[in-house]
């Protein structure tokens, strides 16, 4: 009788024991998309230089996958420029109507990153991650418009390192704050809330 017990009992402290390593594999192995949206501080004279405000909308779309405690993301982000040299165009549709139009002053961009996390606990993490943004597009533009003119923003990002706290509100869900220090001079820093979803 002793012996079944003591047998019952070891059982159940495997079966516990395999049961949490399977969960804790399975919050610490997965992937996900995820949302943010800031802003981002430009360096006071290369915004001068591109007749734009030194602040902007950031916004990014990616993706991450965290194995064991490394993490790796990639995906797009943007500038909405607050522009202070906009124009207007006259523009033609395809059935030959005619439209006067407000240029806008974007940037187009992807990035990669790549870092650490740490677990403080079930529900709160922080992570540090190095990354590089590079432009695709920058520039000054009427939006849907081959033939229109455009004004090149020569603002790139570049090299940056990348803090971050986030909190998990369910085992899928979690939201974070954010913050990129870039080591280009013409963008100083961005500060943005995220909120993803793992898979």
């Amino acid at each position: 009788m002793i012996i079944r017990t003591i047998s019952v009992i070891c059982l159940l402290i495997c079966s516990s024991s395999s049961l949490a390593f399977q969960q804790r594999t399975a919050y610490i192995n997965h992937s996900g998309v995820m949302a943010s949206v800031g802003v981002v501080n430009l360096n006071k004279q290369v915004a001068a230089d591109n007749f734009v405000e030194d602040s902007a909308t950031y916004w990014k779309l990616g993706w991450e996958q965290q194995k064991n405690s490394w993490l790796l993301g990639l995906g797009i982000s943007g500038y909405l420029y607050n522009d202070q040299a906009e124009f207007t165009q006259l523009t033609e549709s395809l059935i030959g109507d005619t439209k006067e139009e407000t240029s806008k002053a974007n940037a187009f961009n992807v990035y990669v990153e790549s870092g650490y996390n740490f677990r403080v606990d079930k529900r709160l993490n922080l992570a540090f991650l190095v990354g590089y943004e590079h432009a695709i597009k920058s520039d000054r533009s009427i939006d849907s418009c081959d033939d229109c003119y455009a004004q090149d923003i020569e603002i790139n990002a570049g090299v940056y390192a990348h803090p971050r706290a986030t909190y998990a509100w369910s085992r899928n869900w979690y939201s974070s704050l954010g913050y990129n220090a870039y080591f280009d001079d013409d963008i100083k820093n961005s500060l943005y809330l995220t909120v993803g979803t793992h898979f």
